[in-house]
């Protein structure tokens, strides 16, 4: 049975062992609300048996009161980088994104650190392979205070100069692709704004979510306004 994938999901390459083309999905062990705040699992679906699931691996915690909860993101590394043959998962409540093996080896790669870099919430790598950049969110999803887009080396270390800073909560972020005229190439990100939830009754949301290009000095450019919440690019 599959349980709720409340976070990504990632197709394996064929440089994933003997699991290349099944999906794998970052999901929540239980439903409800309780649920997202135990240790996150790793599903396998493999299309070629009539899509069974198992669960691959459990994100261990870093310690009794810092478990691998509030999943949002997981992705496969980039082929013939220093990432490849690996995935990589993040879950902010502990700060810290992991990496898994195709052997099971499910372990953390790097924890932030809360106050000074924020908590990971989005993944991706940058198109050289070289090194994976990650939104970040200060003060948490329900009370952000800051965000930025942080460069994650191979080894695990953070660059201390973010490669962008937002007032609210980024999201998702993604590179152009070739046939994106005279952006092809460059890094898009969204911000989210302030998440209102629970929702406000009797209120209007805040129609204060934008679609950010990241400019290779690392100014935001507008590019587009006023969605709810927006998280995905």
């Amino acid at each position: 049975k599959l349980a709720p994938i409340s976070a990504g999901f990632d197709i394996a390459p064929s440089d994933f062992g003997a699991y290349g083309g099944q999906i794998f999905a970052l999901s929540q062990p239980k439903i409800g609300d309780k649920g997202g705040l135990e240790n996150y699992i790793v599903q396998r679906i493999d299309p070629h048996h009539d899509f069974a699931v198992s669960i691959f691996c459990t994100l261990p915690a870093l310690d009794a009161k810092r478990p691998s909860a509030i999943g949002v993101d997981v992705s496969f590394g980039p082929p013939d980088s220093p990432f490849a043959g690996k995935l990589y998962a993040s879950t902010t409540l502990n700060g810290t994104i992991y990496e898994i093996t195709a052997q099971g080896r499910c372990e953390p790669f790097v924890t932030f650190d809360a106050a000074r870099h924020g908590g990971p919430l989005y993944m991706r790598f940058a198109l050289d392979g070289k090194s994976l950049l990650v939104s970040v969110v200060r003060g948490g999803i329900f009370a952000a205070n800051g965000t930025a887009i942080l460069r994650v080396r191979p080894d695990g270390s953070i660059d201390d100069e973010a490669v962008a800073e937002g007032e609210t909560m980024f999201g998702a972020l993604d590179f152009a692709p070739a046939e994106f005229g005279q952006y092809a190439g460059d890094l898009f990100v969204v911000e989210v704004g302030y998440y209102e939830i629970p929702v406000p009754l009797g209120q209007a949301l805040r129609a204060d979510g934008k679609v950010h290009r990241v400019t290779a000095d690392g100014k935001l450019e507008l590019v587009a306004s006023g969605f709810i919440n927006p998280w995905g690019i």
